[in-house]
């Protein structure tokens, strides 16, 4: 979800199929349109398979006297390179031709980078031979510095704010259900409440992925 001073770059990305050469300028060769974040093979009028590889391409005029810009990236399917004006700046997993080749990680980024031109081409090379959908399948993000990453900080201090309530729940229903084993009910909310705080590490941002590096 986007906040104040954050830009969503969803919309029409240019998209290539294969690995582009090429990671600093726009593509010369037959490309098409794209919806982001949407699978590629999830697309309108556009029949492709979701295992294989891809390329995609967005122009981004940098804002005014701006030196760094953040981004949060949401999962990528699965697993990519992500250049900005020919330099690599993220890479999550190992990109390859074929399962054989490719490393898959499902894992949300948060980079910061320097801004040296007015103009940022951005182009991500993408493979995916391990989930139902491939390409980009979550919303990109970019902001100014120290925006991004302090509203993330807030975001996981308020699931474990929750989590610490629904856990302290469970104990105290655990505790009572030992009073008065007869009342199954009130084992199975101690049950619902620690499904629930374990669930919100793995959903919306992903915080599980970003705590255990090796997920």
């Amino acid at each position: 979800m986007a906040v104040p001073g954050q830009i969503s770059l969803d919309g029409e990305w240019l998209f290539t199929e294969g690995f582009s050469k090429d990671t600093k300028e726009f593509p010369s060769q037959r490309y098409s349109t794209i919806k982001v974040p949407f699978g590629w093979n999830r697309q309108e009028n556009q029949k492709r398979r979701a295992m294989g590889t891809g390329t995609y391409y967005l122009r981004v005029l940098a804002p005014p006297s701006a030196n760094v810009l953040e981004m949060k990236i949401g999962a990528i399917a699965t697993a990519y390179e992500f250049y900005i004006n020919g330099k690599l700046i993220q890479k999550t997993g190992e990109i390859g031709e074929s399962p054989e080749k490719m490393h898959p990680v499902w894992k949300p980024q948060f980079i910061r980078f320097d801004v040296k031109d007015d103009t940022l081409n951005f182009v991500i090379k993408v493979s995916n031979f391990h989930f139902r959908d491939g390409g980009i399948v979550e919303s990109l993000y970019l902001s100014g510095p120290n925006k991004i990453f302090i509203e993330y900080r807030k975001a996981l201090l308020r699931t474990f704010f929750i989590m610490g309530a629904l856990l302290i729940m469970a104990l105290y229903h655990f505790a009572l259900y030992a009073i008065r084993p007869s009342e199954s009910s009130i084992l199975w909310f101690a049950l619902l409440a620690i499904t629930v705080s374990v669930r919100l590490l793995f959903s919306g941002d992903h915080h599980s992925y970003m705590i255990f590096e090796d997920i």
